[in-house]
């Protein structure tokens, strides 16, 4: 009953701080529902990075901070909505609910998004995260955000985990700690999915396009194909599109020449803009033209009216709102990398490179070409000109192939784009509207502004998400002029957004490493599912190995020494749920009773003569016993045949039942490069050699040619039985090996 509980609370506390934000803000601000959507989710996530940082500063990010601190947010905003117009939550989102639908026109069109709604919700909570980039610190820093009981930046090998947005994992942070499961990871993607169909159409009547048409724009991006494999995930770049539109939602008051200079206006469009910088700054690169011509029209406003002290007051006002949202996390990455983008090779230098950033304009249009061998070669083109190249050709060469998360393309929806760019251009040239002409010309502006930014990359087709969900506003000009043939115009848009959604259905129903099928379904296992991409069982085993050192010697402070791109996430995660914490192993405060490296290099003062590698890259604090607890085995030849040779060694020494002891064996003199392979080259998966505990059979876990195993005694004086194994085939020749017994150097309770 209690996970049922945990998980309702969970969605309580995010749904209701998200309604009660969109209550407030239409009491507030009077914006219609279609634009507040996409606005009330930025800002809830510049509500929770306020919180968040708040909590922070007293090291009170716990579960019950969390649900407290939410529920009282909501609350207060709840209140200021009633207060503000007594408003009548049942019938304002009543009202709310049917301009979803019931308000358009030709509203069944709308229907056919709800089958693909209930595949993709599906998706996202039977298949748990998997994705690279979640593994190794979307997920990553959650967990350590948790152990830390903050969110700021921490000691990590892995930079990524600190100097990447957080916006999204805010909310991810909310639903995990109050939930104690992943299991709702995935759901905020996908509610952003939901946000930007509820938004688009809207932003598109205000582009021009017709009322009849609005629905099919919400259609056409339900099927873009990147999207559907965004939304089922646990990247950033649909929570990225979503704010990208409440950054123009926020920005529309300020299109309009005769508008005055609201302090509300300035203070929502900081805390939208303050909430996108957090997610992802690719949806401030994407919203900036639009933010350019609004800027333009305000300043030739005021040299038409007296209205500087207004001006002044909300952009003072709006930069305010954006410090505070934004703030913390800017002045960390400043101090912890001297720069505000944190350096990132994705991104082209400040100045520079012109020649690479025009030409990546164009060359980035391949990507999305239904034509293998150009995406091939436009990849491989791009690797030879990346300027930090950790990936092997075959990385760069076939992922734009894959029905994958961070490779899909959106060839029917750039077709279109392009194919509309000319007549729009032609009509363009006839009088309209300038809020028209700004919105429709939006989208291929800010391809062109994007791409002198941001390089081009292997997953730059998920990067170049927000782009394809405005595509939709460039049917703004086209679609509104009124000439004959209007209806075939009209036919051939709603026949596109037909095609599109089925592209949708496509690989909604062919993901990578997502089988819908009913009998796949029923028997995933979620913790295997973590490893998806690099092996699944067999690297599970590895962390397994970890985890089952961890319980036996009663270790609750594991140190991390791992690479600058480990898949991180399963292992902690999984540690975090065992009471275990897992930091890297200088921490201040840590004290590790265990310490897990896959790096190979020296772990310095902390380890020395009292350390022991135990296996699986684990190493314990031991000590020696004394000298007649180590011996030398020698294990007479197997003969054809034969499948092993035993030793039997009988441990003394002041032993008590339940003591643990390590037993850790070791090449001598007499083992011959010939025996090697058959005798001594293991690991913990390793079948053919065994020790027996009091006849309790134990598989040892092995670095090189050491062989450790951590055992729990469970006589005064056990005996322990090494078992030399041969294979069919060569006489395994007399072997000798020397055999210590450690005990554990101190307790590891805290």
């Amino acid at each position: 009953m209690e996970p049922v509980l945990r998980h309702s609370a969970a969605l309580l506390t995010i749904g209701a701080l998200y309604l009660a934000s969109v209550a407030w803000l239409r009491t507030s601000t009077r914006r219609p529902y279609g634009l507040l959507w996409a606005i009330g989710l930025a800002f809830a996530i510049a509500v929770e990075s306020v919180l968040l940082n708040a909590l922070s500063l007293l090291r009170l990010v716990t579960p019950l901070a969390l649900l407290i601190g939410n529920l009282g947010l909501a609350g207060l905003l709840a209140w200021l909505a009633f207060r503000t117009q007594r408003l009548c939550f049942p019938r304002e989102y009543t009202a709310a609910a049917r301009s979803l639908i019931a308000n358009q026109p030709l509203p069944g069109v709308l229907w056919v998004i709800v089958p693909l709604l209930v595949l993709l919700a599906a998706t996202a909570i039977v298949f748990p995260p998997s994705t690279y980039d979640a593994m190794t610190y979307h997920l990553a820093r959650v967990v350590h955000w948790l152990d830390n009981r903050s969110v700021g930046y921490y000691l990590t090998s892995n930079e990524r985990q600190n100097v990447m947005g957080p916006g999204s994992e805010y909310l991810i942070l909310i639903l995990q700690a109050i939930s104690g499961s992943d299991l709702w990871a995935n759901s905020v993607q996908l509610f952003s999915w939901l946000v930007c169909l509820a938004t688009v159409p809207h932003v598109c009547r205000l582009a021009g396009v017709p009322r009849r048409l609005t629905p099919f724009s919400a259609v056409f991006v339900a099927g873009l194909p990147m999207g559907v494999m965004q939304a089922t995930s646990t990247q950033t770049d649909m929570v990225a599109s979503a704010l990208t539109l409440a950054t123009i939602a926020a920005s529309i008051p300020f299109l309009r020449s005769d508008a005055r200079w609201r302090l509300a206006d300035g203070a929502l469009l900081g805390a939208a803009l303050g909430a996108a910088w957090l997610v992802k700054p690719t949806s401030v690169i994407v919203a900036s033209p639009l933010l350019l011509a609004a800027g333009v029209y305000r300043a030739i406003a005021l040299r038409r009216e007296i209205r500087l002290r207004q001006a002044v007051y909300a952009v003072a006002v709006g930069l305010a709102v954006l410090a505070v949202v934004a703030g913390p996390d800017l002045v960390r990455k400043t101090a912890s990398t001297g720069s505000v983008v944190a350096n990132r090779a994705e991104v082209f230098p400040l100045v520079g490179e012109w020649q690479d950033r025009f030409s990546n304009v164009a060359s980035s249009l391949a990507r999305h070409s239904p034509r293998d061998g150009i995406r091939s070669a436009t990849a491989y083109d791009v690797k030879e000109r990346w300027p930090v190249t950790p990936f092997s050709d075959q990385f760069w060469i076939d992922t734009p192939a894959r029905i994958q998360e961070d490779a899909v393309a959106n060839p029917l929806q750039l077709t279109l784009a392009v194919v509309l760019l000319l007549p729009s251009i032609f009509l363009a040239v006839l009088r309209v509207p300038r809020r028209v002409l700004v919105l429709s010309c939006l989208p291929y502006v800010s391809w062109v502004v994007f791409h002198l930014v941001v390089r081009d990359q292997p997953w730059i087709t998920r990067l170049q998400t927000p782009i394809f969900v405005l595509s939709p506003l460039s049917w703004g000009v086209f679609s509104s002029m009124r000439f004959r043939w209007s209806g075939l115009r009209t036919g051939a848009l709603a026949l596109a957004s037909v095609i599109s959604i089925s592209y949708g259905y496509f690989f909604a129903t062919h993901m990578e490493g997502k089988s819908i099928y009913l009998p796949a379904v029923a028997s995933i296992d979620r913790t295997l599912g973590y490893y998806y991409l690099v092996g699944g069982p067999w690297f599970k085993d590895g962390d397994d190995a970890v985890l089952t050192i961890l319980s036996t010697i009663g270790c609750d402070r594991l140190g991390l020494n791992l690479g600058s791109d480990t898949y991180e996430y399963p292992l902690v995660w999984r540690a975090r749920q065992s009471g275990v914490v897992a930091k890297h192993y200088r921490s201040e405060g840590l004290n590790p009773c265990a310490i897990y490296s896959n790096k190979g290099d020296d772990l310095g003062p902390v380890t020395g003569a009292g350390w022991l590698d135990v296996g699986g890259g684990v190493t314990i604090p031991v000590a020696d016993l004394s000298a007649s607890l180590s011996a030398t085995v020698t294990f007479p030849p197997v003969p054809p045949g034969n499948p092993y040779s035993e030793v039997s060694f009988a441990v003394p020494g002041p032993l008590a039942p339940g003591d643990i002891v390590v037993v850790d064996v070791r090449p001598g003199g007499r083992i011959d490069a010939a025996s090697k392979p058959e005798a001594l080259l293991l690991d913990w998966s390793d079948w053919r050699h065994t020790i027996v505990v009091s006849g309790i059979l134990a598989t040892p876990n092995s670095t090189g040619y050491q062989i450790s195993r951590i055992v729990t005694v469970p006589l005064p004086q056990p005996t322990l039985v090494w078992r030399n194994w041969s294979q069919q085939g060569p006489l395994l020749p007399e072997t000798t090996l020397n055999i210590t017994v450690y005990q554990l150097a101190h307790p590891a309770a805290r």
